[in-house]
């Protein structure tokens, strides 16, 4: 028995069933408004879903959604043009890349010392917020 693979003509809802539960969920929003053929995606598509998007969710959710469609495009060879011209979404006060290549060495790598440091921190409060999260739930659990 062959297993149906995913071509240029499906639309996203068309290839949800062929894709794993991860990429099924970040892909539902697409399947739902854009009935079109993958191979008529372009990057209008993605700068009005981003516009729609970002009503309800965090520029977070929206450049991961964006990114699973860009590898469903490219799954079937398509989307290389959007690919290069794409930007994903970032906060307004992040330097571009191309901003941050024009800094000087020295102020880049303190940049990039602040960074991990930031990760560290995030990583802490992550831990921080697990463990009360299972406290309360051992605590509300009884």
């Amino acid at each position: 028995m062959r297993m149906r693979e995913i071509t240029a003509e499906m639309r996203v809802r068309d290839a949800l069933p062929l894709l794993s539960a991860a990429e099924q969920i970040s892909l539902q929003y697409w399947a739902a408004e854009f009935g079109i053929p993958l191979r008529e995606f372009h990057l209008g598509h993605i700068r009005t879903y981003e516009m729609q998007r970002l009503q309800g969710e965090s520029r977070y959710v929206v450049n991961a959604e964006v990114s699973v469609l860009l590898r469903l495009l490219e799954s079937v060879g398509l989307g290389e043009d959007i690919r290069r011209r794409y930007q994903p979404l970032r906060d307004p006060e992040e330097l571009s890349p191309e901003e941050r290549a024009a800094l000087p060495e020295r102020t880049l790598k303190y940049i990039e010392k602040l960074e991990g440091e930031i990760e560290v921190f995030e990583a802490r409060n992550d831990r921080t917020q697990n463990r009360l999260r299972k406290a309360n739930w051992a605590k509300w659990s009884r």
